[in-house]
């Protein structure tokens, strides 16, 4: 379906953990006090079809600076041919190789159904943790395109050795374009907040606002199910419920 097309353009770059672990220049005497080493290679798909991957890595060990660019020619990944670039920067902490900032950026990045280009961008240094993910989504067989604009996550943990304890809150804000219909933006009314051994938030509500202040409230009640109230004439009153209902259900 269309809407499955777009999440597994997003999701696409995330699917490629195979690729950087495949190129990890680790395996290499990475760890030469002051000098810039750098790695380049290729790397051929297990799929059959002659795909490969063009990688050129370098890290700077007493800066934890970091460079990275992958050119994918029919890359076959989880059943898809996959072609453009990626290309990724920033720094690590030379000690625990812990990220600090980094950016990925993708520049016609497609598996034939969907093409993306856009950017991550994740800063770590201190709390909250950011990551702004920004990106122009293109339906191959529509022509149509979709904007993801400054969809960021704010997020603070809470740590604790017992991962029942252990947990953080997220501030989820954006907006979101779609050719069909419109714009809308996503902001946070309380925050989410996910225990590390959950998949779900526990707490927290954030509010989707359309054309006219129509608005979708979406409202954890638990880590199994939530709410869903609907503002449809922008009279600031819920006049759809649904639920309680899982959120496998959404």
């Amino acid at each position: 379906s269309e809407s499955e097309t777009k999440l597994r353009s997003i999701n696409l770059p995330m699917n490629l953990k195979s690729v950087a672990d495949g190129s990890d220049p680790t395996v290499l005497p990475m760890f030469i006090n002051g000098v810039l080493i750098r790695h380049t290679g290729t790397l051929t798909d297990t799929c059959g079809f002659g795909g490969y991957v063009d990688y050129d890595k370098s890290y700077e060990d007493t800066t934890g600076a970091f460079n990275a660019t992958y050119w994918f020619y029919d890359y076959c990944d989880k059943g898809s041919l996959i072609n453009g670039i990626v290309s990724s920067s920033g720094f690590v902490n030379p000690a625990t190789e812990e990220l600090l900032t980094g950016t990925q950026r993708f520049r016609k990045l497609t598996d034939g159904s969907a093409t993306l280009s856009g950017s991550i961008h994740i800063n770590a240094t201190g709390s909250p943790i950011s990551i702004v993910f920004n990106a122009l989504i293109r339906d191959e067989t529509t022509g149509k395109i979709y904007w993801i604009k400054d969809y960021t996550l704010l997020i603070v943990e809470y740590p604790d050795p017992n991962p029942d304890l252990s947990y953080i809150t997220v501030d989820v804000s954006g907006t979101f374009y779609n050719p069909d219909h419109g714009f809308v933006r996503l902001t946070t009314d309380s925050l989410l907040e996910i225990v590390e051994a959950d998949e779900h938030p526990r707490t927290g509500a954030i509010i989707i606002e359309g054309a006219g202040g129509a608005e979708i409230k979406l409202t954890a009640i638990d880590n199994a199910t939530c709410l869903v109230e609907a503002d449809t004439d922008g009279d600031d009153v819920y006049d759809v419920t649904i639920g309680p209902i899982g959120w496998d259900e959404l």
